[in-house]
């Protein structure tokens, strides 16, 4: 996010307040390095994920873009969307969705940032869409369940990238950050407006079997 801050506008859409209530940014500040740098320095009343948003955020028409994309050069993903007997409805899913400004943010940063992360994300929604149709899950299930998809590995944000870098030998330390990273998507999805109970649910029994890895680790 830091990086990002230095090549587009990032600002607060409302006052930053530290949890002891001392205003730090009022709405409307841009937010570059140094001033994250100084935020680092508080303990934040609400995460700045939540305060913070940029000139051109990811939203649902882009998401339909880049699937488009996704799908005119990787064969084997094409084939899956086939298969769905739904081509199409990938991505009118992911065009009918009404993405939260937290998560539109975060996307944001994934794309401009990790773009193979990005790409990752949409593979991972895409196979969890086929999956619903084969299901036969409702149109508000696939709507909740495209969300999740795409939050799977927000995490790995908070990932140093060297430890996922190929070749890398991961230490017993090491994967513990690793294995917390679901713990993450459950965080965001937990403060998003309007996802089923079930959906939480799911999400839930994912970050807690990576808990339990991390516990394995830390033992």
């Amino acid at each position: 996010m830091t990086e990002m801050g230095e090549e587009h506008e990032i600002v607060a859409h409302e006052d930053i307040y530290a949890a002891n209530g001392m205003k730090l940014f009022a709405k409307g500040a841009r937010i570059n390095r140094s001033q994250y740098d100084r935020l680092n320095l508080h303990k934040l009343r609400v995460p700045l994920d939540l305060v913070l948003s940029t000139e051109r955020p990811v939203d649902a028409a882009q998401l339909a873009n880049e699937a488009n994309k996704l799908l005119a050069s990787d064969s084997a993903t094409a084939r899956l969307a086939d298969r769905t007997g739904d081509p199409l409805g990938f991505r009118h899913g992911l065009g009918a969705l009404a993405l939260p400004r937290p998560l539109a943010f975060r996307l944001t940063v994934m794309h401009e940032k990790r773009l193979a992360l990005f790409q990752y994300s949409l593979r991972t929604a895409l196979a969890t869409f086929a999956l619903a149709i084969r299901l036969g899950l409702s149109n508000r299930d696939k709507h909740d369940l495209l969300l999740v998809a795409l939050c799977h590995d927000l995490g790995e944000m908070h990932t140093v990238p060297a430890l996922l870098a190929p070749g890398h030998r991961i230490t017993p330390q090491e994967r513990r950050y690793i294995h917390v990273h679901p713990i993450t998507t459950y965080v965001v999805l937990r403060d998003l407006p309007g996802l089923s109970t079930g959906t939480l649910r799911c999400a839930w029994r994912k970050s807690w079997k990576a808990w339990c890895a991390v516990l394995t680790c830390n033992g």
